[in-house]
Formats: structure tokens, C-alpha cells, sequence
């Protein structure tokens, strides 16, 4: 199969570019917490970090994800106080203590595992509840000076639930917040009884992202997350006094949510001095099958899909808030069955497959405008019995789980982070004669100082043969299934034909020469 791509049209004796857009999209990734990333537990962590660092990525999303509660919770135990409630979630641990005063714990009035109300020291079974948990509680604590009913260890990825705030101001959710942020900005923070507790840290955060997948955690609607989203700034500007740092609100996982960002980015919704810095969205493609490369071939059209519903959210976004940027910062492939053990390993080139969808979704998401396009995720791994740990989105993984090399998708994000320059890469209008886009994508890029340069990818599961006018003599970076756990192949052009392999992404350094814009 020979796909022509007549990349850039020579004209009399000059080659003249049309200038189609300038783009600003910068390539990032996700890198959640799980224990892979764990100093004290994962065999692979000093690879893993070194990958990220020489990715030299910008917005990379840091995500502290819930379901590690032993890994991500500042802090389980809260505070205690002469007279002591606590209400914690399922998989955290509350503690009791009569330390400070001297004494030991006698009495507990009031237990319950499920959903009680009422305010503390007046609260009540609610409809679901353990008729054992007063029984186990002061089996554990009478008698003793201090007592921590443990939380379970269990990997939980259902969404949390809880939807009622006892605070109906909402302010102890900002207070929370605060404290939290003060803990790794401001060295320490003051708790709800007085007490200073002083970490050292003074982090400098540039952007916060307030809550993940808005829509199903707690099920949320968007007046009920715009006011928390509200309350959060406002918790951490009481308690750290920045006013400097930057927010990331919805981080929606669904599609076709319009109505939420016509609330969210009315600014009129919100409280007074409320930043509507830069919004979130998430776009995951499927594969019937986990094995079957051709199978991975319709990523693609999804992906095209997907750009029709974010042209819509551009168009409520200028017209609401267009100052508000965009990350669009979970982008990747979740294969059917991910997280259930023992199902079939998928070959080594679903990792190509994947990583060419990222640079696919890059280039298109990059005609649209949108800042930061992040790929997801940076470690994932199917059940590693050696490790006693169960499966974590293994086909997200930009890296290998049992090594900590980088995998295709790594090699491809480090590809286009390295050959992009934000603000300087105009895009100049660029076709082939594969005209439906059915084989091959292609876009071409100029630089203030006249170099060229084009990305080239093969959406199929076969060879393609591209025919490049003027790239004899220029530089070709390729990605593809001999390049493996290795960086880009690169090579000097001797013709103007290239054969990409399957899934391959290749970059081409056009030969200098003079040109007109």
C-alpha cells in the first residue's frame, strides 16, 4: 500500500507555506500514586522517577488518588479534644485519646459503621448500620489511653459516595482544604483545637485541581461542586495566604456534559473574586479486544468522535469565560477487563497503538486550541503476585511494571515534547493524498527561523509507504515496534519515501532551505 503525501507545494522558485494555526499545545502526562511510585515498597521506583524527570514534562498532573488511603491521606487520625467525635469514611481510621489529660478511655456513648446523623454527642443509627460496631469499639478502646480503630488496606476504585455535608456553610470543607495545602506550603497548619503541627514543607504548587470526575464523585451536580469549588479556594487562601496559585475545576469523566460547563463557566455562579483559571476533561478510547492489533485500529475514529464534542465545549467556553484554559489531562486507552486478573496480556504492540493515539489526539486537539493535552498515565500494572498487589489499569502504563523502562507511549510523549516549541511551531496547512485520513496522519510545523518539521503517523496495522517531497537529506525519528523499550530510531533521509511500520510515529526534519511564511 502507497499513500502520497504531498506535505508542502513547491511554487515557482520558492516554497511557500500556508499558515494555518500556531500552536500552543503542550504534550503532558498523569502520574497517580500507587505503590509502583513508592519509595519504601516499589523495587522499580529510582526508573520510574528518573523516566519522568527526563521527560522534562510541564503540567504534569499529579494525582493522589483514593484508592491507596494509607498512601495519599495526609492525615487518617483527626485530632482529639476533651470531648471526642469522629466520623470517618469506609477504608480510613479514626483515633480516640485520653493521653493529654492522663487518663484512660472509659466510656464510649455512641458507635456506628454506616450512616448515622445528628450532631456529636447527639447522634443517631441512621438506616444502615452495624449492630455489632458499639461492641467493637469499646472492646478495643475501654481501658486504654489511646485507641485507633484501623483502617482496611483494600484497593477500593468505586467513587466515594457521601453527599451530605454536616457543615451545611460549607466552610469546614475549605477549612480542610487549607489545612491541607498549609501542610505542604506553609510548613504547618493550625487545627481545629489550637494545636500547631509543623511539617517543614514549603512546596510551591503552580496549579490545584479541585476534585476528579466531579460528575460521580459524590454525586455531585454542578451548583452543589461549583459551590465547593468556591469554598476550597477560599480555605486555602485563609490558611496559606496565596493568592498566586492556579485552579483546575470539573475534570469531568463523562461526555456530552454540556450543561455543566454552562453553570460552571458562568462566572456569575460563583462567590466574588473566584478564579476560573483553566478547566478539565478526560477521553479514554476501547478496544473490542485486548489481543487483536487490528482491533486497535478503531481508537482512531473515537478519538475523531471526541473532537466534535470538545468543538462544542470551545464554543461555550468563549462565549462564557475565554480567559479559562484548558488541559485536557486523562487521554489514553483502558482495554476491556483491565482490572480484572488473569485475563489474556496484550502484545507489545498495543503500547505503539496507544502511544500513536496520544500523538494523534495531540495534533488534532492542537487545531482546536486547547493548552495542555496529558497522557495517561505513567504507571500502571496487571496483578503482580510477587508484590501482592491486584491490577491497576495495566494498558494505561507508559512504562513496564516489572523494569520501569519506558514503554512506546513513554518514547512517543518524549518525542513530542522534545521536537515541539510552544509558541514558536506555526502549523501550515498540510495534505496527502490519502485524502479521508484512512492510512496515514500528517502535520507540518515551521519555526520563526524558517526549520521544518513534520509528524507523520500510521493509524494501521500494516506498513505504509509515504512519499515526502524535499525530505531527501533531512532527519527521520521513528517510533515504532523495533524501537521497543528504547528511544526514537534516528536516521539521516537518503530518498524522499518512507516505510512506516505498524503504529509507527515518525518525525521528519525537513533540509534547511529558504522559504516564505
Amino acid at each position: 500500500m502507497h499513500i502520497i503525501a504531498d506535505v508542502l507545494t513547491l511554487l515557482l522558485s520558492h516554497l511557500m507555506l500556508e499558515i494555518d494555526y500556531k500552536r500552543h499545545t503542550t504534550p503532558s502526562i498523569q502520574v497517580i500514586a500507587n505503590p509502583l511510585l513508592s519509595q519504601q515498597f516499589s523495587p522499580i521506583h529510582k526508573q520510574v522517577f528518573s523516566n519522568l524527570a527526563q521527560l522534562n514534562v510541564n503540567y504534569a498532573r499529579y494525582a493522589a488518588w483514593f484508592a491507596y488511603p494509607r498512601l495519599t491521606v495526609a492525615e487518617l487520625d483527626p485530632p482529639s479534644g476533651i470531648y471526642q467525635c469522629g466520623n470517618v469514611e469506609q477504608n480510613f481510621s479514626i483515633k480516640l485519646s485520653c493521653r493529654e489529660g492522663g487518663g484512660v478511655i472509659s466510656q464510649v456513648d455512641f458507635a456506628s459503621y454506616g450512616t448515622a446523623t445528628g450532631a456529636c454527642g447527639q447522634m443517631q443509627q441512621g438506616k444502615c448500620h452495624a449492630s455489632s460496631s458499639s461492641d467493637v469499639v469499646q472492646q478495643v478502646c475501654i481501658g486504654q489511653e489511646e485507641c485507633i480503630i484501623p483502617a482496611t488496606l483494600e484497593v477500593d476504585w468505586f467513587y466515594d459516595e457521601g453527599s451530605l455535608l454536616i457543615d451545611q456553610t460549607i466552610k469546614d470543607l475549605g477549612d480542610y482544604y487549607g489545612r491541607l495545602f498549609a501542610w505542604y506550603m506553609d510548613g504547618g497548619f493550625i487545627d481545629e483545637y489550637g494545636r500547631d503541627h509543623v511539617s517543614n514543607h514549603f512546596y510551591d504548587w503552580d496549579y490545584t485541581e479541585i476534585f476528579n470526575e466531579v460528575e460521580s464523585e459524590h454525586t455531585m451536580n454542578p451548583e452543589s461542586y461549583t459551590r465547593a469549588y468556591d469554598a476550597v479556594i477560599q480555605g486555602i487562601r485563609r490558611h496559606t495566604n496565596n493568592t498566586q496559585m492556579k485552579y483546575v475545576g470539573l475534570s469531568l469523566g463523562g461526555h456530552n456534559e454540556f450543561e455543566w460547563y454552562r453553570y460552571f463557566l458562568n462566572h456569575s455562579n460563583h462567590a466574588p473574586n473566584i478564579p476560573l483559571d483553566m478547566i478539565a476533561y478526560h477521553f479514554y478510547a476501547w478496544s473490542e479486544s485486548r489481543t487483536d492489533p487490528l482491533d486497535y485500529e478503531a481508537l482512531f475514529e473515537q478519538l475523531d468522535t471526541f473532537t466534535f464534542e470538545v468543538e462544542q465545549i470551545e464554543e461555550i467556553r468563549k462565549s462564557l469565560s475565554p480567559e479559562t484554559r484548558t488541559t485536557i489531562d486523562e487521554l489514553g486507552v483502558i482495554l476491556a477487563d483491565d482490572n480484572t486478573p488473569g485475563v489474556p496480556q496484550f502484545p507489545l504492540i498495543f503500547w505503539n497503538a496507544a502511544g500513536v493515539l496520544y500523538a494523534y489526539s495531540w495534533a488534532k486537539l492542537s487545531q482546536q486550541g486547547i493548552d495542555v493535552v496529558g497522557q495517561s498515565q505513567l504507571v500502571g500494572y496487571p496483578k503482580l503476585s510477587n508484590l501482592q498487589l491486584q491490577p491497576q489499569y495495566p494498558s494505561v502504563s507508559m512504562v513496564n511494571w516489572t523494569t520501569g523502562a519506558g514503554t512506546a507511549k513513554y518514547w512517543i510523549s518524549k518525542l513530542l515534547i522534545d521536537t515541539a516549541e510552544i509558541d514558536s511551531d506555526q502549523a501550515v496547512r498540510t495534505q496527502t493524498s490519502d485524502l479521508n485520513g484512512k492510512y496515514v496522519f500528517s502535520q507540518g510545523f515551521i519555526r520563526r527561523n524558517g526549520q521544518r518539521w513534520v509528524l507523520i503517523i500510521n493509524k494501521r496495522f500494516a506498513n505504509v509507504d509515504v512519499f515526502l517531497p524535499g525530505a531527501t537529506g533531512g532527519k527521520l525519528e521513528v517510533v515504532n515496534e523495533a524501537s521497543g523499550f528504547g528511544p526514537a530510531i534516528i536516521t539521516e533521509l537518503p530518498l524522499s519515501r518512507i516505510t512506516l511500520t505498524p503504529f509507527a510515529v515518525a518525525v521528519v526534519h525537513m533540509p534547511l532551505m529558504d522559504v516564505n511564511i
